[in-house]
């Protein structure tokens, strides 16, 4: 990846380098991650609930569906994004008060928001509040997007483990660059 964006290279390249870590000895969990976890790294745009008039700016992140496990996010109604959903997908996983923010008193599994594009994204389910951008802030409209190809040029690997952390970080540090030996590697921590 280090020779240049392609989306097709960097798929390739960020599946790779999930098998390999997941193949670690102690590498319980393995996900991906446009934004880290309580990083202050997020995304946020507008959206509009149909049939009201007011934008409301939500804060978001693309995920796979194996990071809510990893970071401990309960899927408290509906379901967790499936293997296969990507970036194309019309749907999204809200937060337990973004829910009930947007569509107060209402179920909102199959809900409708809409970007200003005018694509429009169907709830499939609602995450646990937890504090996922800002630390001590769990009132913050989030929701989540299936990760996909479009995803893999800045993207967070997310790792549980049982054992060492000195170990795993190394073995994760050896895989990228058994990958790509110009690749950067940053953010060893727990």
């Amino acid at each position: 990846m280090s020779q240049g964006y392609d989306e097709n290279r960097a798929t390739a390249f960020t599946r790779s380098l999930r098998e390999r870590i997941a193949g670690l000895p102690g590498v319980t969990e393995v996900a991906q991650a446009e934004c880290a976890p309580l990083s202050h790294d997020f995304s946020a745009d507008n959206f509009t609930v149909p049939g009201r008039a007011d934008k409301v700016s939500i804060e978001y992140n693309h995920v796979s569906p194996e990071y809510f496990p990893v970071v401990g996010i309960p899927i408290v109604r509906g379901r967790s994004f499936r293997p296969g959903e990507s970036h194309d997908a019309p749907v999204i996983i809200v937060t337990e008060s973004t829910a009930q923010r947007l569509w107060p008193g209402v179920e909102p599994l199959g809900k409708t928001l809409r970007e200003a594009t005018g694509r429009e994204y169907s709830v499939i389910g609602v995450a646990k509040d937890a504090q996922v951008s800002h630390l001590g802030d769990l009132n913050t409209n989030y929701l989540y997007f299936p990760s996909g190809s479009e995803d893999n040029l800045r993207t967070y690997v997310l790792v549980r483990f049982a054992g060492s952390f000195v170990a795993t970080a190394k073995g994760i540090h050896d895989a990228v660059l058994s990958l790509d030996v110009e690749m950067p590697v940053e953010g060893d921590q727990t």
